[in-house]
């Protein structure tokens, strides 16, 4: 890939992640992002690989864990309504995302608050 190409899908996945949240959204998949960045998925990949050292669904769950936390630190919002706001497409994927990434439950970690 060259430069000008990369530098461009990953300032573009950046402003996705960090600014849109596009995490958040139900369904997300390699191929949105590609067409969201005007690129191809073998490229978006690419990027992911080398800059996060992680697999796309792995980004895309690590991003989706910082937003439950947030929630989940402000207090008053039940873990049952956390998930969907964070993205996730069930409670079970949100907790084994969840433990894998932090090493607790989402249980664990509120009763450590």
């Amino acid at each position: 890939m060259y430069k000008d190409t990369y530098k461009a899908v990953f300032d573009g996945l950046t402003k996705l992640l960090e600014e849109e949240e596009v995490y958040l959204l139900k369904g997300l998949r390699l191929d949105d992002l590609a067409l969201r960045l005007n690129t191809n998925t073998a490229y978006v990949s690419a990027v992911i690989n080398r800059q996060y050292q992680v697999n796309f669904f792995t980004l895309i769950n690590r991003y989706r864990i910082n937003k439950a936390i947030e929630l989940l630190d402000k207090g008053g919002v039940q873990i049952k309504t956390v998930w969907k706001q964070s993205g996730f497409n069930s409670q079970s994927a949100f907790n084994i995302a969840f433990k894998k990434e932090k090493g607790v439950t989402p249980s664990e970690w509120v009763a450590s608050l």
